[in-house]
């Protein structure tokens, strides 16, 4: 079953940025990597309703 997020009210302000790549070391290993970054500027402009993120995932892959 698939959930959908709703943000009512964002006033098409926020940002989210993401990067992914991979990179194969050999036939049986790759190496990937995925950065985000979110800033959610709320529906008013106020400090405590702005939110900034960052992400980083990394991993190795066995290839079989």
């Amino acid at each position: 079953r698939q959930r959908q997020m709703c943000i009512r009210d964002s006033r098409n302000r926020d940002d989210i940025f993401i990067q992914a790549n991979r990179y194969s070391l050999s036939e049986y290993f790759e190496l990937f990597w995925v950065n985000a970054y979110s800033n959610s500027k709320g529906v008013d402009r106020n400090s405590d309703n702005n939110n900034k993120g960052y992400a980083v995932i990394t991993g190795i892959a066995l290839k079989y």
